[in-house]
């Protein structure tokens, strides 16, 4: 009966333990680090100098317009459509750039990209304009493992959309 009742406290202990580790682990989006960057490769897709390059683009960009871009690579577990809005939601909103910004989401491992705009943004380009430019530009790259090139050109392609936007170079 002594090891009976032993028995029961010990399941009971690892079911109680089971219960709290479930009840406090973070969903995956808040596991991932805080980006000190504007291009995230956690798949490793992009070499080091691929990387600065895209990094050098987008901040050029942003100088020019006003308009955050965003890289991120992963292979999430969670669908990337719901990660996207994840990440925007923690990396962006506390830097309140949500709405002026698009986050371009790559999965090698997945086969998948997501380009999520914010509002102001979706004033400009429409959810098809951005699906033409994900189905033209980056997935015939991406075919060819090209994954530099096609999100090189895939920002050149938004931008050419968002032209409007360029602040008027002045000379004083």
């Amino acid at each position: 009966m002594k090891l009976h009742k032993q028995l029961l406290s010990l399941l009971l202990f690892f079911f109680t333990l089971t219960i709290f580790a479930q009840s406090t682990e973070k969903p995956f989006w808040e596991a991932f680090p805080k980006p000190d960057k504007w291009v995230t490769d956690y798949e490793d897709i992009f070499t080091d100098n691929q990387e600065l390059a895209l990094i050098e683009m987008v901040t050029a960009y942003e100088k020019k317009t006003g308009v955050s871009i965003i890289i991120v690579t992963l292979n999430s577990p969670k669908g990337l459509d719901q990660i996207t809005v994840d990440i925007a939601t923690q990396w962006l909103a506390p830097k309140k750039v949500v709405d002026n910004s698009i986050l371009i989401a790559i999965s090698k491992g997945m086969h998948r990209m997501r380009i999520q705009n914010g509002n102001k943004i979706k004033e400009t380009i429409s959810d098809a304009e951005t699906k033409d430019i994900i189905n033209n530009v980056f997935v015939p790259e991406f075919q060819k493992n090209n994954y530099y090139e096609a999100t090189s050109n895939g920002i050149m392609a938004i931008s050419k959309q968002l032209k409007h936007l360029e602040k008027p170079v002045t000379d004083k």
